[in-house]
Parts: C-alpha cells; sequence; structure tokens
C-alpha cells in the first residue's frame, strides 16, 4: 500500500508500505505493528509524530535528516537503510532487553543523534556511524559488531555490559562512561586508553 494513503490515527498491522513521503504531511498517532517498510527517495525527510513502530522493519529506505518526536520504537530492525543526521533523540525505545531488541544492520548511522535515549540491549551490525551522538545514552546490554564509530560520542553514556569486540574508531573515555562489565578485544582497548597519551607498539 501506498504511504500516502494513510492518515493520523489509523492502525496498521502486517501490511507492506511503499512510496515516497508525501508533501506537507506529518504522521501523527499512528501505529504501525509487523509492518514492512520500502520507501523511496523524498524531498522531505520523515518526520512521524506521536507514532508507533512495534516489530517493523523499514528495509532499503533513505531517512536521512528523519526526527521520530515521541514516537515508540519496539523490536523494529533498520536493514541497508541511510539514516545520516536522523534524530532519535526524540523517540521512546520501549525495547529494554536481549530477546526483543531494536536492530541496525547494514545502516548509515553518521551523524544520527541518539542522545540521553534508553536503547538498552540495541543491536547495531555492519554499520557506519560516523559521529554519531550517544552523549548520556543508556547503552546497558548492546551491541556494536563490526561497526564504524570513528568520532562517536559516548560521554557520560552507560555502556554496562556492552561489547564492542568487533567495533572499531571508537575513542571512549573510561573516565566519563559507564563501562563495568563491557567487553573489548585486545586489539580495541586503544579505543580507551588513547585520550591519556598511552603508546601502544
Amino acid at each position: 500500500m501506498e504511504l500516502g494513503s494513510i492518515d493520523d490515527g489509523e492502525r496498521w498491522i502486517g501490511a507492506v508500505i511503499d512510496g515516497a513521503m508525501p508533501l506537507h504531511k506529518t504522521f501523527r498517532d499512528v501505529e504501525f505493528a509487523d509492518c514492512e517498510f520500502h520507501l523511496t527517495s523524498s524531498d522531505l525527510p520523515w518526520s512521524p509524530v506521536e507514532c508507533v513502530f512495534d516489530r517493523c522493519r523499514f528495509v532499503g529506505t533513505d531517512l536521512s535528516l528523519s526526527k521520530w518526536t515521541d514516537c515508540t520504537i519496539r523490536d523494529t530492525t533498520f536493514e541497508d537503510c541511510r539514516l545520516t543526521g536522523a534524530d532519535f533523540s526524540v523517540a521512546s525505545w520501549s525495547a529494554y532487553s536481549a530477546t526483543s531488541p531494536n536492530t541496525f544492520d547494514r545502516c548509515d548511522l553518521s551523524y544520527a543523534n541518539f542522545a540521553r535515549s534508553r536503547l538498552g540491549a540495541i543491536r547495531v551490525s555492519e554499520c557506519r556511524a560516523l559521529e554519531a551522538e550517544f552523549l548520556e545514552a543508556d547503552l546497558t546490554g548492546a551491541v556494536f559488531h563490526e561497526t564504524d564509530l570513528a568520532r562517536a560520542g559516548f560521554a557520560g553514556a552507560n555502556l554496562t555490559d556492552s561489547d564492542f569486540r568487533t567495533a572499531f574508531g571508537f575513542l571512549i573515555n573510561p573516565l566519563t562512561a559507564k563501562l563495568r562489565g563491557a567487553h573489548f578485544s585486545s586489539s580495541s582497548l586503544v579505543g580507551l586508553v588513547i585520550g591519556f597519551g598511552v603508546e601502544i607498539d
């Protein structure tokens, strides 16, 4: 079905949704459950308001500069999506366990904003997340697999029980982030100590 045919306040279950973001239209108070999105490029960024995305999939979609104001994102997967500059800091990430994580696979998350978000056991796999912002975010149990985190910000973040063993490019200051139980490989430890002037041969 076409994205443009959806009206505010509706509830959609199990729908496959495609088409471009209609001009001058903001989706408000729409609930999507078990839906799959295949959206095409649009002149306007995706900017849903107070919507619910429950067990949804976004596939091959350009969501650059999208803003998810007061949206609930639960057990939802983004696959092969472009999410550069997306503002997720204004969303509610309600899946807070490893049994139903929100997932990003092979996405471009560069410059995306997750500041102060309760992301929990999110899964980020084979993504590009240059300068993504995780300021004071709760990433308890999060997994960053084969993901480029160059210049990503983790100041004040809770990284308890998180997994960075195959991530690369990151710089995390142990004095400003909570790292209890976090997992790192021996090769990635440079990302924890380089800010202290330590040289590793």
